[in-house]
């Protein structure tokens, strides 16, 4: 099961990344970073979650890009406009 297809099935179910038995080690290139967020955003319609279900989406960018939370959202704002 892919990576994202495990947060997608996290969603619903509201688990915590931060919690539990989930361990997510992916890493990416600085270069890749960028294009997977919005990619990311967009696979889960991020703007139309709710607020529970986006600090899950969150949690995940935060360990598989390595950014804190404040570049994060940054990150978020700038691609929301294009989404």
């Amino acid at each position: 099961m892919g990576s994202e297809s495990r947060v997608r099935a996290l969603i619903p179910a509201g688990m915590s990344l931060g919690k539990g038995p989930v361990a997510i080690e992916l890493q990416l290139a600085p270069a890749e970073r960028y294009a997977c967020i919005s990619r990311t955003l967009r696979r889960f319609g991020y703007t139309h979650l709710k607020r529970s279900q986006k600090a899950v989406v969150l949690r995940f960018l935060e360990r598989v890009s390595s950014y804190s939370r404040e570049q994060l959202i940054t990150a978020i704002f700038r691609s929301a406009s294009r989404i």
